[in-house]
């Protein structure tokens, strides 16, 4: 389910390992592709326009995807 947000996403996982994260805007557009490693991850959304993203995230054996809301 989406999350309204206007700054920062924190991203908390069950490990720290090497993932890739990176955030599209609905019509395709890459907006974010990063490497983190930390079991607990804080991006920046402050300079992303106001709409729906989707993260997906990629650690080899797992991967997700999910809606934020951007306000």
């Amino acid at each position: 389910m989406p999350n309204p947000t206007s700054d920062f996403v924190t991203l908390k996982f069950s490990a720290a390992g090497p993932r890739k994260v990176s955030i599209y805007s609905m019509d395709g557009k890459l907006w974010l592709n990063k490497s983190m490693m930390l079991s607990v991850e804080k991006i920046d959304l402050s300079a992303f326009p106001s709409g729906i993203f989707i993260v997906q995230i990629d650690s080899g054996n797992y991967k997700k995807s999910f809606k934020i809301i951007r306000q």
